[in-house]
């Protein structure tokens, strides 16, 4: 059975010095966090929602970056 940890957010975005296959954010960042395209894996997805689209991030094997907007979202600011 998978397990799964929980953390308190601190003032660092997702978890410095990790990297993940996948990453959920739930609130809107202005523009796409760097901290958090360097914690995805190559071959990794992200669904982060950016001002009012919903972004789907996929990170290329080579490091590059592959971005799928889809407008008309609302979500609560994401801080820092």
């Amino acid at each position: 059975m998978p397990t799964s940890s929980c953390r308190i957010a601190g003032e660092a975005l997702g978890i410095p010095g990790q990297t993940f296959d996948k990453i959920l954010v739930s609130a809107a960042a202005e523009e796409l966090p760097s901290e958090l395209t360097q914690q995805l894996n190559p071959g990794g997805i992200m669904v982060i929602p950016i001002q009012n689209n919903m972004v789907v991030i996929f990170k290329r094997e080579d490091g590059s970056i592959e971005q799928s907007d889809f407008p008309g979202f609302r979500f609560v600011p994401l801080i820092s």
